[in-house]
Parts: structure tokens; C-alpha cells; sequence
């Protein structure tokens, strides 16, 4: 949301206006004034400036929302060095080049690998399911072991 808007806001609020109103003149969604107004008030109402200071910070330490060709091709080299998604996971983050999950890693592998792709293969477990924990397995178990 530009700092324009934010100031906007600030002013109409102070003026006691409902966020139907608000939303309207500025062309946006009740929802997304609901949502600025819920992240960015203080205990003494909403303030534009701080809001703009925090948005700002917040662009400056957001991740990547996308994975570029780049850093998929990073991961490949990993896992065909043998590293688990875990330690590819946690490389990615300590370097700071993105911060994503194992389980997204495994997700993607299961793809490739639905489509016709080798990946797996370099999984060192190659692509096997863990043994199964939890409640329901006794369940399993008490039913002649399916």
C-alpha cells in the first residue's frame, strides 16, 4: 500500500470515519483497510508514518515468495551430492539466499518423480516411506498388521 494511502487512512480515521467509507474513496477492499488498520495500530490508534516505517521493513526482510530456475538448480546439485532436503533446507536459509521447507523439497521430488523424473534416486533412502509412528499404528496392528 503506498505511504499516500497509509496517510489517507490515518487522517480519515482520526475523522471517525467506518472503513466502508474508507475503503470506498480509496478503491479498496474493506478487508485489506481491516487488515492495515488490525497490523499497524498501536494501543494509541493507527499512525501512518510508523505503518509506512514497518511495511518498509518488513519489504526489506521478505524472502523470495518464488523459487527462481536458479536456486531450484542449487537444490538439484545438492541432492545429487547426496544432501537430505533437511540439510538443503537449512544451507538455503544460513546463506540467506531463501528460507523454505524440507517437506516442500520432498514435495517436489514426489512431483518430478510422478513425472517420470530421477531425483529420487538421489534421495539416500531412495524415496522410501519411514516406518510408520504414531496412535494409528496400533490400530494396524490390532487389525492383523495391514
Amino acid at each position: 500500500m503506498p505511504r499516500k494511502e497509509r496517510c489517507q487512512i490515518d487522517v480519515q480515521k482520526k475523522k471517525g470515519l467506518p472503513l466502508s467509507e474508507i475503503a470506498r474513496r480509496l478503491a479498496r477492499s474493506k478487508s485489506t483497510i481491516s487488515l492495515e488498520l488490525a497490523r499497524n495500530s498501536g494501543c494509541r490508534g493507527y499512525f501512518a508514518d510508523p505503518a509506512e516505517a514497518g511495511a518498509r521493513r518488513q519489504a526489506v526482510s521478505a524472502v523470495p515468495r518464488k523459487l527462481t530456475d536458479r536456486i531450484w538448480e542449487l537444490i538439484v546439485s545438492k541432492l545429487r551430492l547426496q544432501w537430505r532436503p533437511e540439510q538443503i533446507a537449512g544451507w538455503l536459509k544460513l546463506m540467506g539466499i531463501v528460507t523454505i521447507s524440507f517437506q516442500w523439497i520432498y514435495r517436489r521430488i514426489r512431483a518430478n518423480r510422478a513425472g517420470g523424473g530421477s531425483l529420487y534416486l538421489h534421495l539416500r533412502g531412495r524415496g522410501r516411506s519411514r516406518a510408520d509412528f504414531g496412535p494409528h499404528r496400533y490400530l494396524r496392528v490390532a487389525r492383523g498388521g495391514r
